[in-house]
């Protein structure tokens, strides 16, 4: 009986302690209000079991105070004893739980006053990205102003640098167009004229340069690529001069080194002429000409007539008021023997060129055309009439030296007793042409 009593006092203790040292370990502070939330709750489920616990003592206690006195007073101490205890626990539990609620209280208004610090920061970070932005918003927008105005400003002097150009004022010409790429240096159309005007002018060097600019800036700009071949058959031309005169001086191995040199820049020129001229047939030059004639010119230095005679037909058909095309054609006839096909383009080419010239009074290759058709055609004093004239609005010296090449040409091809004035004209060109250069060195001898 006694080991019984004791065994239920312990069983009573057990009951009691067991729901306490259930209790898990306090948990770290909350942060938010749902975790302090939840530490009030198992504070108060403490509290609950605790009361329960003391139910239960209290009821085995009914059950055995009739067993024994002893037992009676040792429980009616320890019960209570332990219901302090758990009541103790419990309230512990509550105010650590309002003590971390406090903690998380704090701990919650330091972070908004981390949050308020912070978007503070931000929108001083905020005010200057948008300081920056309307100072760069505004300096581009300054910037596009100015590069529109110098665009407009480099457009004008493209105007005025066309007109210099047709009224043979090369120099002129060239001084403006570099005064519209100071302004706009990335225009390809700037460019590529610039080269043209340096090609005429007898620059190839410079003309070269501002031709392949052109082409950097605009890969697929016809009108540049059609003007490198004319470049490249230009400096072939010059090959074939250099050439000529070592073959003239015995100097037979350096004169064909200098003629396979000659047909690689050739065969270049063709290249260019080929790829532009199969996509774009009707394209013209600054001169208003079919570079299907520039094509032909290669074709007839290569002895190629045949080839050379397509070309500028071609040219014909895309230029028919054009007496370009047609002195060449009758230029080649002449070459074959054919007189009076030759004799008959040349009526057409002085029919045309006639009207040009009275159209453009600055036109310098119609005035080329009507001398030379006059010539072919025996007509010598109508020749010199305009000779005068179109020597005076020649430009560069390439335009005087073609014009004596074609005319030495008809000297040899036409019947003799063409031949001592066909040499008196040439006379007068070169004449003037010495002139002219005498007057261009005293000029720039005086400007040094």
């Amino acid at each position: 009986m006694r080991f019984l009593r004791y065994g239920l006092l312990v069983l009573v203790m057990l009951m009691v302690a067991l729901p306490i040292m259930a209790q898990e370990e306090t948990p770290p502070a909350p942060v938010t209000d749902e975790q302090v939330n939840q530490v009030l709750s198992e504070a108060q489920s403490a509290l609950a079991e605790a009361e329960k616990a003391n139910e239960l003592a209290f009821n085995l206690l009914g059950l055995f105070e009739a067993t024994s006195g002893a037992v009676g007073i040792i429980l009616g101490i320890i019960v209570p004893v332990i219901a302090v205890v758990a009541g103790l626990f419990g309230f512990s539990r509550l105010a650590s739980a309002q003590g971390e609620l406090t903690s998380a209280q704090n701990e919650l208004k330091e972070a908004r006053e981390r949050f308020e610090t912070d978007m503070i920061e931000r929108q001083k970070q905020m005010d200057e990205y948008f300081r920056k932005f309307d100072e760069q918003t505004k300096a581009l927008s300054s910037s596009v102003q100015k590069d529109s105005a110098a665009a407009n400003l480099a457009l004008s002097m493209l105007l005025l640098a066309d007109k210099q150009y047709k009224s043979q004022d090369y120099e002129g010409a060239i001084k403006t167009y570099h005064r519209a790429l100071k302004l706009d240096e990335k225009n390809p159309v700037t460019h590529y004229r610039l080269g043209y005007v340096y090609t005429q002018d007898d620059n190839l060097v410079d003309a070269e340069i501002h031709i392949k600019r052109a082409l950097e800036l605009d890969p697929n700009f016809a009108q540049a690529i059609a003007a490198m071949g004319y470049i490249y058959r230009r400096r072939g031309d010059e090959l074939h001069k250099s050439a000529t005169k070592l073959l003239e001086a015995g100097e037979t191995e350096k004169s064909n080194a200098t003629y396979r040199e000659r047909n690689e820049l050739y065969n270049k020129s063709e290249g260019y002429f080929l790829s532009v001229l199969n996509t774009s047939p009707t394209l013209i030059d600054e001169d208003g000409e079919s570079w299907w004639g520039a094509l032909g010119g290669l074709y007839r230095r290569r002895e190629q007539y045949e080839d050379a005679i397509k070309a500028y037909e071609q040219a014909k058909k895309i230029t028919k008021s054009s007496s370009y095309p047609f002195s060449n054609l009758a230029m080649l006839y002449l070459r074959k023997g054919d007189i009076p096909r030759m004799l008959e383009v040349f009526e057409d080419v002085e029919r045309l060129a006639k009207a040009e010239t009275s159209a453009d009074v600055d036109n310098y290759w119609a005035h080329a055309d009507l001398v030379t058709s006059r010539v072919a055609l025996g007509k010598f004093a109508d020749a010199n009439d305009i000779l005068g004239v179109t020597l005076k609005i020649s430009g560069g010296d390439y335009q005087l030296e073609l014009l004596i090449d074609t005319l030495t040409s008809l000297q040899k091809l036409l019947p003799a007793d063409y031949s001592s004035k066909i040499a008196d004209i040439i006379v007068k060109i070169k004449a003037f042409w010495d002139n002219r250069k005498a007057e261009k060195a005293k000029s720039k001898s005086e400007s040094n």
